[in-house]
């Protein structure tokens, strides 16, 4: 399975779940999609900080590292919304044939997706005390 792939298929299982209150947007989906790549922009971001730099290093910096990220996942949603938004019929099209067993099993990837991001950033915290 291709990387952009598992994203493409999360944004269609989320705005298929959402699909009433958002319509063909998948505005839902498209958050989700962001927040699970913010995760994994954070769980780099930690990792490269804790094995390669002083804790205090970036301590000078707060401010300009917090805008700098949230500027970051501004551009991941807006990209995320030009390539998704009323994309969810052709997603639908491509998975419509999809057996229940396998949609089950990768139902339970996409619960997965949400928290796998957080298990390095829960290890590090506990690390660090």
């Amino acid at each position: 399975m291709k990387f952009n792939f598992f994203f493409d298929y999360i944004y269609y299982r989320i705005a298929k779940a959402y699909y009433k209150w958002d319509g063909r947007t998948g505005t839902t989906g498209i958050a989700a999609v962001t927040m699970i790549q913010m995760f994994l922009i954070i769980d780099i971001f930690a990792l490269v900080s804790k094995f390669f730099f002083d804790k205090f290093f970036f301590k000078p910096y707060v401010q300009q590292v917090s805008v700098v990220f949230i500027l970051v996942i501004a551009i991941i949603f807006v990209l995320n919304y030009w390539k998704y938004n009323g994309s969810f019929n052709k997603f639908k099209g491509h998975w419509k044939n999809e057996s229940e067993k396998r949609r089950i099993w990768k139902g339970l990837l996409i619960a997965l997706s949400f928290f796998i991001p957080l298990i390095p950033l829960l290890l590090l915290t506990l690390l660090s005390k």
